[in-house]
């Protein structure tokens, strides 16, 4: 997987990919058309936000209340996935996003998740309603240094060893 200092892409590299597969929370940030900015945990299930593409993610929404802020009024969005169980890599996903409801992206992609696990944001059991697809504009890699800097400050954090320690 590449890092922010070798480049950035306009679509999500195989490791960029199994990255987002794996992961079971996300920071979202949306605005309006007058830039006051929305910033939101989501979490689920590993592979919540599904890759539809290289170029194309999808994220499900339970409740009209909980979608991003108009996209039809200012489509852009910025997606955080952080992991730190296992790369300690951040992967910073920019585009434009557009809400779809259930049905009509279940026509065209078959091995959506039906429903979600219950948890945090995660539906509870629920189906979604609808779905945020994103239009991937840019990706890249943060380096591994803000993601140990996480794991170190917040032991709890840290997957324990076999031997407790």
């Amino acid at each position: 997987m590449r890092s922010s200092s070798d480049q950035v892409l306009d679509r999500l590299d195989p490791g960029m990919r199994d990255l987002v597969a794996r992961q079971d929370m996300a920071f979202i940030a949306t605005s309006n058309s007058g830039g006051e900015c929305d910033a939101r945990f989501r979490a689920g299930a590993p592979g919540f936000i599904h890759v539809l593409d290289e170029r194309t993610l999808a994220y499900p929404e339970y409740s009209v209340a909980a979608r991003p802020r108009r996209p039809g009024e200012n489509p852009h969005i910025g997606i955080l996935l952080i992991d730190i169980g296992r790369d300690l890599l951040g992967l910073h996903v920019n585009g434009t996003a557009r809400i779809v409801d259930d049905a009509t992206l279940r026509d065209y992609v078959g091995d959506l998740p039906v429903a979600a696990a219950d948890g945090v944001e995660a539906g509870n059991g629920r189906r979604p309603e609808r779905w945020v697809v994103v239009s991937v504009r840019e990706a890249y890699v943060q380096s591994r240094a803000p993601a140990e800097t996480y794991a170190r400050a917040r032991p709890w954090a840290k997957a324990k060893t076999p031997s407790g320690s």
